[in-house]
């Protein structure tokens, strides 16, 4: 998520904090595009996430 989303704001995340227990909520310095601008870097922390979290 991109911390200069102005389309979905960081606060729209928090509701899902309480219902998903294996959340991970990375804030990058981006906007709403941020898979275009930080392409890899999101790549990457999905990789680790299903490592840990998918057998």
């Amino acid at each position: 998520m991109g911390k200069h989303d102005q389309v979905f704001p960081a606060a729209g995340a928090e509701p899902y904090k309480k219902d998903l227990k294996t959340l991970e909520f990375h804030l990058l310095d981006a906007g709403h595009f941020a898979r275009e601008s930080h392409g890899d870097e999101i790549a990457a922390l999905m990789r680790a996430f299903l490592a840990r979290h998918v057998r």
